[in-house]
């Protein structure tokens, strides 16, 4: 049987589990594409315990517990899901909040997720070893609409107001969700980076790690079905209907990546889920009852489609169909060295042009003379807003600023504070710091964070 024609099979790693009342979403994409589930998670597991897991998918693949390709190497026809970081998150707001120095979290410190990270890319070197070449990375939840958060965002109201997050440019007076806000854009950056990283350095191999950015997903999915019955009663896990959703979304960010995996077929079969447990060092593995939930036809991909450059994200109307990376992937290395008067940018699904202040105008086309121009990319968190500018490398982050603004496809922008998130920094309304010192440079992403005017 060719390599094309073999059966997939999904191996699960991270905070998963076998629930003997539903299944989770990797075993729900495992049974809609007919694919063999291999759990070796674990309800409550840390970023830390990878390396242990990892081990258990060798000495299954050595017992014959777990299919192999031969020579006690997993097939080529392989999915590796590893959904981690979110309970490393939880336990140090936990444990940190609940009495200790909440000003030293480092989920609210900048450059969050460090350690995280390295034992994530250590987990992909070690099943890389194993004979593992398709990965499946998802993004750690921060995701401010999560019931739970309702009970953070005081203790961190009063960290902002304290002056305490001024490192990561929360300003007394914002919002506590800011915080998350800025924080859950670094995590996707920095997880995102893992996939690019670890694939170009095994290229040769054709290793393809696709990113699952959750926090979108949840966003759109809030977007059509609200928050109600999403969450179970821990009120961060999700319920049922929401890990049947998150399958949802996670089969659209692979359908482009890996069609022997997803067809349109999907959700025809109902294979066997087997979990690691507790059990794993004896080989024992459980087999886990089918999901009672049946998939339905509104679990359609999300309007919009996957991206045109066949990466398996999603693609924007906004970016003409492009997911951000592509996009930024196809922006010009060079622009001509002159800031144009028109704005290009996207709205919702159709092209608009914004017209700059022609003072604005004015002092950018002298700032540009003898300099690049740069474009850069800019969204918010969801993912609902998106659009591009470009701008000289000495003009201010004031005038950025500006030029963000009157770009941003937006009809209620004067009831709006924008503030601009770069690097995991928000970018301070400065008339004297100029967008090459701060690091910014052509194709660089720009999170958008927005929120209603006060009333005077």
């Amino acid at each position: 049987m060719s390599a094309a024609n073999e059966p997939w099979s999904v191996i699960v790693l991270g905070d998963s589990w076998v629930s003997y009342m539903h299944p989770t979403w990797p075993e729900i994409l495992a049974r809609r594409c007919g694919a063999r589930c291999y759990n070796f998670g674990a309800g409550g597991s840390v970023s830390a315990e990878l390396p242990a897991q990892v081990q258990r998918v060798r000495t299954a693949l050595a017992s014959g517990t777990l299919r192999s390709g031969g020579g006690n190497v997993l097939p080529r026809n392989t999915l590796v899901v590893i959904h981690t970081g979110g309970n490393d998150f939880i336990q140090k707001i936990a444990g940190t909040l609940m009495g200790g120095n909440a000003s030293a979290l480092e989920i609210l410190q900048p450059d969050p997720g460090r350690a995280e990270a390295e034992n994530v890319r250590s987990a992909f070197e070690g099943l890389y070893a194993l004979g593992a070449r398709n990965f499946f990375l998802s993004g750690v939840p921060v995701f401010i609409h999560m019931p739970v958060f309702n009970f953070v965002f005081p203790i961190v109201g009063a960290l902002v107001n304290a002056g305490q997050l001024a490192a990561i440019g929360v300003q007394p007076g914002d919002q506590p969700s800011l915080a998350f806000e800025v924080q859950s854009a670094s995590l996707n950056d920095r997880w995102e980076g893992i996939c690019q990283t670890f694939a170009q350095s095994h290229q040769q191999d054709s290793v393809q790690c696709v990113f699952f950015n959750e926090v979108d997903a949840l966003h759109r999915i809030r977007g059509r079905v609200g928050d109600q019955g999403m969450w179970d009663m821990t009120m961060f896990h999700p319920s049922v209907q929401g890990h049947e959703h998150l399958a949802t979304e996670a089969i659209a960010a692979l359908t482009d990546k890996f069609p022997g995996l997803v067809s349109p077929s999907t959700g025809a079969a109902t294979p066997t889920t087997v979990a690691a447990g507790n059990n794993t060092s004896t080989g024992s593995f459980l087999s886990s009852p089918a999901n009672p939930v049946a998939a339905s036809s509104s679990n359609a991909a999300p309007e919009g489609g996957n991206c045109k450059g066949g990466c398996g994200f999603f693609g924007s109307p906004a970016m003409n169909g492009y997911c951000s990376q592509c996009f930024k992937k196809l922006a010009p290395t060079q622009t001509q060295n002159a800031i144009p008067k028109d704005v290009s940018t996207a709205g919702t699904g159709k092209e608009e042009t914004v017209k700059m202040n022609e003072d604005t105008a004015e002092k950018m086309q002298a700032s540009s003379q003898s300099t690049d121009v740069i474009s850069v990319h800019l969204r918010n968190v969801s993912g609902s807003l998106e659009f591009s500018v470009s701008c000289p490398t000495q003009a201010t982050i004031a005038e950025l600023h500006e030029i963000a603004i009157e770009a941003a496809p937006l009809e209620n922008k004067d009831s709006l504070v924008f503030t601009l998130v770069h690097k995991n920094k928000i970018l301070k309304h400065s008339a004297d710091t100029s967008v090459s010192s701060v690091g910014i440079v052509n194709g660089d992403m720009i999170v958008v964070v927005t929120k209603p005017k006060l009333a005077s």
